[in-house]
Parts: C-alpha cells; structure tokens; sequence
C-alpha cells in the first residue's frame, strides 16, 4: 500500500467516524429531548391531575359546609316561623275565646230583657185579669220599663249579633210595638172597645212572637256552640221567614 493509498484510506475512516459520531449524538439528543419531554408532560400531567382533585375536593368540602350552613339557618327560620305561627294562634285563640265569652254574656242578657219584654207584654194585654194582681196601668208601666231597658242594651250590643239574627230580633221588637200600640189605642185607652180586636191582638202575641222567640232562643243556643236540631218549630220559622210579624 502507497503512502497516498493509505492517506485515502484514512481520510475515509475519519470522515465515517466522523458521522458516525455525529448521527450517534443527534440520535442521543434526540433521544434525551424526547425523554425529558415525556417526563415534563407525564409531571406536568400529575401535578395538574393533584390540583385538580384537590381543588374539587376543597370545593366539595366547601359546598357541604355551605348546604349544612343553609339547613342550620333554614331549620332555625322554620322553627322561630313555627314559634310565630304558635304564639299568632295562641293570641287568635285567647281573642276569639274572649269574643265568644262577651257574646255569650250579651246573647243570655239580652234573652232575658227580651223575655221580660214578652212576658210583661202577655200581661200587659192578658184577656183575664185576676183580682188582687197588678192594676193593668202598673203592667202597663211594667212593659214599657222592660221595653226600654231591653233597647237600651240591645242598641249598643248589636254589633256582637249576626246580621241575621239582629234581623228577627228587630223583626219580632217592630211586633211588639205594633201590638203594644194596637192594645194601647184599641182596647186600653178606649172606654168601648171590641173584644174581638182585644182577642185578636192576644193571639198574635201568643202564637206569632211566642213561637218567634222560641225559634231565636234555638238560635242563640246555635251561636253559643250547641248542635242543631233537626226538628226547628215550623211555626216559629214561618213566623219569621214569610214576615208575618211584621206590620201589614
């Protein structure tokens, strides 16, 4: 081999060493960028993954608080809502209780005034006069003394009667001043009177009024808590219903 041979020849293995060496290092470069990226990414992906969950588990863990705040508030609105709620009914309660006990004391006063009126009315006008009894002008002062203290305490107690019911108590007291008045000028205050007309008048307080009054007694009765009855006096609601107690 000639010294120019050999030159060549080691001119061409330097020159593939050269590549050799040069394609091993970008092949290692290459290599060790793709490692590190991977291991970037899989790191990066871990720590993203970690804060994620710990973020929702923070988040989680706020929302219960958040709910378990909410039920406590709620469930202590509702019972101070509940408590309100108890204390309005119970002062509904002890009102009504009150307003019913008031109208029960006028309901019974004002039966026995208009009784009284009833019964000084019957005796007042009664066909038969007993000897010894009262003088018909001590009856008539009687009625009319009972009359007054009767309107006397209905007027200003009216309000604690359903309108209904002041309708027939007004009802039957228009009777008994037409009837009163009837008497007073047909009979009491006329020396010759006819007795059919006295009859007449007696009558109508006996039936009329009597059953009037019964039938509104069953009513109070109604409005102070008793159950109705089934068997109502018809004539007593014909007496109020059909209006014949009042004036024609």
């Amino acid at each position: 081999m000639t010294v120019g041979e050999f030159i060549s020849q080691a001119v061409a293995s330097s020159t593939i060493a050269t590549i050799l060496v040069s394609a091993v290092a970008w092949y290692w470069k290459t290599w060790a960028s793709e490692v590190l990226k991977n291991q970037i990414s899989n790191e990066y992906a871990s720590q993203l993954e970690t804060h994620k969950n710990k973020i929702k588990y923070q988040s989680d863990t706020e929302i219960e608080r958040l709910k378990s705040s909410l039920k406590a508030q709620a469930d202590v609105e509702v019972e101070r809502l509940k408590s309100n709620l108890s204390i309005a009914a119970a002062e509904r309660q002890v009102l009504f209780s009150n307003l019913h006990q008031r109208r029960a004391d006028v309901i019974a006063e004002l039966y026995s005034k208009l009784k009284a009126v009833n019964t000084n009315l019957e005796k007042y006008t009664a066909v038969f006069e007993p000897a010894g009894g009262a003088s018909r002008e001590e009856r008539r002062a009687a009625f009319s003394d009972s009359h007054k203290s009767f309107l006397e305490f209905y007027t200003p107690k009216q309000i604690f009667i359903p309108e209904e019911t002041a309708k027939k108590i007004d009802e039957i007291n228009i009777a008994i001043v037409r009837l009163s008045n009837e008497f007073f000028w047909s009979v009491d205050g006329r020396p010759n009177f006819k007795a059919s007309k006295w009859l007449q008048i007696t009558n109508e307080i006996d039936t009329k009024i009597r059953s009037a009054v019964v039938d509104l007694e069953a009513e109070f009765r109604l409005l102070l808590g008793d159950a109705p009855k089934l068997n109502k006096s018809k004539s007593a609601e014909s007496a109020l219903d059909d209006g014949s107690l009042k004036e024609n």
